[in-house]
């Protein structure tokens, strides 16, 4: 399992970002890889830190931080998409942008590398999505109702990275390092709150074409956090980062969740609703569509965190939908 601890300057930079707010160095956790369920066991500790694992085609990583919000836990997560001529798009197989790792040399957190920029990996909470394009120019993000999100352009700052320097600006400004991938673009635009999996992208291209962009449908990831208490508790997780290479034709996607440490968590499994989502080996179609549609009834409802980090879904006494884990949402009962 690797570890990375945050030297003061960047401990100092994270504070900054947080407007003065302190923050504890974190620790970096690898993500165990599975196709299948929890076959990873732990000593029944409440100070012990969750285990995590991560399903499906995620490049993933946990940390713990520290600040306003508290001491919780922050997943990070990577999805690489190709593109076709027609702005559709699938994931990659076998070309997907690595993370950061707890081996990654954070005296090259403002730069971008083949992994991207590492600050924006690092940076424990994002309150919205930022969005950097190469080749061509992001005109508008509309939303699944057809409304248009507002967009918000970057600045560049002196280290290199960019924040809203506008009108009405957050009490909190946070930064981002403009990448995408190795290529330092233009500062980009920030949303006012999250890219859901449903909005639509239109850009122009170089060329002056325009072209659209959506997803995969379904695309709903999200955290299944399996508290000590027994809960199981289904989480959002949010596109933080979508970096659009439309010279090298692929999509980046960085993925964050945040859920707290207390009360104690045993483990948090990263998941999603997709596209190619397949139903477990000994479930039948009705069951899994059920299963689906629930999981996604039940995070449609979740608030967003605003001010803070840690997602307020994230709490073992409030009450999913119980047909995520019973058929038609009903206990057994004994004859």
């Amino acid at each position: 399992m690797g570890i990375l601890k945050v030297s003061a300057m960047m401990a100092c930079h994270l504070a900054l970002v947080l407007s003065a707010i302190s923050v504890t160095p974190f620790v970096m956790h690898a993500a165990a890889q599975s196709d299948s369920g929890d076959t990873v066991s732990q000593a029944n500790d409440d100070n012990a830190v969750a285990q995590f694992e991560s399903f499906g085609s995620f490049r993933a990583y946990m940390m713990t931080a520290e600040d306003a919000a508290g001491t919780y836990y922050s997943v990070g997560a990577k999805l690489t998409f190709t593109m076709e001529s027609d702005g559709t798009l699938e994931l990659a197989q076998g070309d997907d942008e690595p993370t950061i790792t707890a081996q990654t040399d954070e005296s090259t957190d403002f730069e971008c590398m083949e992994h991207g920029g590492g600050y924006n990996q690092r940076t424990a909470w994002f309150p919205y999505t930022a969005i950097f394009v190469r080749g061509g120019a992001l005109e508008r993000v509309r939303s699944a109702e057809g409304g248009v999100r507002k967009l918000r352009a970057l600045s560049k700052e002196e280290d290199g990275s960019a924040k809203y320097l506008g009108e009405f600006p957050r009490p909190v400004e946070y930064s981002f390092v403009p990448c995408v991938g190795k290529h330092r673009v233009d500062p980009g635009l920030r949303l006012d709150s999250y890219l859901d999996g449903k909005d639509r992208l239109l850009l122009r291209m170089a060329n002056g074409k325009q072209m659209n962009l959506r997803l995969p449908q379904p695309f709903v990831p999200f955290l299944l956090a399996r508290y000590r208490s027994g809960a199981m508790i289904p989480v959002p997780v949010r596109i933080v980062v979508a970096s659009i290479d439309l010279l090298d034709r692929r999509v980046v996607l960085q993925l964050q969740s945040t859920v707290a440490m207390s009360p104690p968590v045993r483990k948090l499994e990263l998941r999603a609703v997709m596209k190619d989502t397949e139903p477990a080996d000994d479930e039948t179609a009705a069951r899994f569509r059920e299963r689906t549609r629930a999981v996604i009834d039940d995070l449609a409802r979740c608030g967003r965190p605003v001010d803070q980090a840690i997602e307020p879904c994230a709490d073992p006494t409030r009450k999913p939908v119980l047909r995520i884990f019973l058929p038609g949402g009903k206990s057994p009962t004994n004859d």
